[in-house]
């Protein structure tokens, strides 16, 4: 999946109001799946995106999304997450 864009801000929480959550600490650990749904009722503003143990972050900045490193080479939405998901 391709997703870009960019972004006027350095920073993403430039982009949001006071309060909008940008980071989601606690799902690390949970299923790829359950984490895309949390940030979906969390940040109606961002689209989570799945991505596998072995593949690369986009070198864009995008304050539209949020990368789910899950323990899979091939982005499984049942596997864990393992890297705390935040915005950008």
């Amino acid at each position: 999946m391709s997703i870009s864009c960019v972004c006027p801000a350095a920073d993403c929480a430039d982009c949001f109001s006071s309060g909008t959550k940008i980071e989601w600490p606690e799902l690390k650990g949970v299923k790829g799946k359950e984490a895309m749904q949390k940030i979906m009722n969390d940040n109606k503003l961002v689209t989570p995106v799945l991505i596998g143990r072995k593949m690369s972050f986009p070198s864009d900045h995008c304050c539209g999304r949020v990368f789910l490193k899950v323990d899979s080479n091939d982005a499984n939405p049942e596997a864990l997450v393992f890297v705390v998901p935040r915005v950008g």
